[in-house]
């Protein structure tokens, strides 16, 4: 008779500490990129959202994840920050809501930024 093997499962705590770790340095390393900066059309994967209040008043900060491994952070304008209830950050920060955010570029009239949530 043969003995199968199982894998022996790793305690939660091992993955928490993990993903803690990971998401540490990507803090440390994290830059605030001007919404004109990121790449028109590309989407990118929203992994962190919270209300803040900056000199310009209450607005959304997004943590976005490009194809590299990079972690970027951008303030959203205000008119896009209102449509973001709490519940929607809650759900984003606890990865229940699985969104990305996609520059569209510049209106040509207003000068305004063009985004989309997908």
């Amino acid at each position: 008779m043969h003995s199968v093997l199982k894998p022996r499962s790793l305690p939660t705590r091992v993955f928490f500490q993990t993903d803690l770790i990971y998401k540490f340095k990507d803090v440390a390393s994290t830059d605030v990129i001007p919404i004109s900066e990121i790449a028109v059309g590309r989407k990118y994967l929203i992994e962190f959202a919270r209300r803040v209040n900056t000199k310009y008043g209450d607005t959304v900060l997004l943590s976005l994840r490009d194809t590299e491994p990079k972690l970027g952070k951008v303030f959203l304008p205000k008119r896009y920050s209102t449509t973001f209830k709490d519940e929607d950050l809650e759900m984003i920060v606890e990865g229940k809501l699985k969104l990305h955010l996609i520059y569209k570029g510049k209106c040509e009239k207003s000068g305004s930024y063009q985004l989309v949530i997908e």
